[in-house]
């Protein structure tokens, strides 16, 4: 009983003050903090080409990825979790630039079926012939059918960027928070943009992002206005812990199979069941673990790093 009640203090004490993502309907995860493009919950690994780890949005060191707008590229494939069809779904994530280009920041663009595509790009005279410019767009296509989400100059600052798509009825623009713009068009065919590859920094064949991206989610549903802004005021990692703390984040919570756990400094890990019973342990020192809980019998436990700081959480 002892170790339980030193458990539930610590558990106490790391909650106060401390906000998540919003995990339900999450398909894909790429905080970039264990210093690679690997998807947290899944398997939808990214390779990286050319782009090299920076600083993210609070200053912390290779916690986020820079492209130089010449060759880079992250490349996530053509998987059924990108493949959108007629579901609604949202794209969350961070970026800085500060020149003028053309160039996707994020999305999937298909060279064929008319260019359907569903991405979020950065240029001038997009209907037109496309130009280098300073102005953002969300861009959903599908049928010949376009919804437009055009939002302007963002340059010189990092922005938080949710494109919230409900395939039935509206396409909304999220920055920092605050809905900018939406669209109804209405839409008769699917976003699978098949053959081509969710990816971050190419636009085409030749054309390059020159700036930084970071905190990639993708969900398949629309998100409420408040996840969205849960999302945008998700703290920093590395904030009011000393270098002798831990803090432990975990999602989903509670869990049925993949438990992502993320350190904000790297850590082996004991997984203890609510009667003091060791259920797993580690002998990796990682700072984010994918753990697959499916054979755990349902009930309430608690991860503990290698100085004892523990987590609850409970298995469905």
């Amino acid at each position: 009983m002892k170790t339980i009640f030193t458990c539930t203090i610590i558990l106490t004490s790391l909650l106060n003050g401390y906000s998540q993502i919003p995990t339900a309907g999450l398909k894909a995860s790429y905080s970039f903090n264990a210093g690679n493009a690997n998807d947290e919950i899944g398997t939808n690994d990214g390779v990286v080409t050319g782009a090299a780890l920076t600083a993210d949005r609070f200053g912390n060191s290779n916690l986020a990825y820079e492209l130089d707008g010449v060759d880079d590229y992250i490349d996530f494939g053509d998987t059924p979790e990108f493949q959108m069809g007629t579901s609604d779904f949202a794209i969350s994530f961070w970026y800085y630039y500060d020149t003028a280009q053309l160039a996707q920041v994020i999305g999937k663009r298909g060279g064929a079926n008319n260019f359907e595509q569903y991405c979020f790009i950065i240029g001038d005279n997009l209907f037109g012939v496309p130009t280098a410019g300073n102005t953002t767009t969300g861009l959903l296509r599908t049928g010949g059918v376009n919804r437009v989400l055009v939002l302007g100059d963002q340059r010189g600052a990092w922005h938080h960027v949710v494109m919230n798509h409900d395939y039935d009825s509206v396409s909304s623009l999220f920055i920092d928070g605050a809905l900018q713009t939406f669209s109804s068009t209405p839409i008769s065919s699917g976003l699978d943009v098949s053959g081509s590859s969710f990816v971050v920094g190419l636009f085409g064949t030749s054309n390059y992002y020159k700036g930084k991206i970071d905190d990639i989610y993708i969900y398949d549903r629309y998100l409420s206005d408040n996840e969205i802004l849960d999302l945008y005021n998700a703290e920093n990692p590395t904030s009011n812990i000393n270098e002798n703390q831990f803090k432990i984040s975990l999602f989903p919570n509670p869990v049925n199979d993949l438990l992502v756990v993320r350190l904000n400094q790297p850590s082996a890990l004991k997984i203890f069941s609510l009667d003091g019973k060791q259920v797993l342990s580690t002998t990796e020192i990682k700072p984010v673990y994918s753990i697959d809980c499916s054979s755990f019998p349902a009930g309430i436990y608690f991860i503990q790093t290698e100085n004892g700081t523990s987590q609850k959480f409970i298995k469905q």
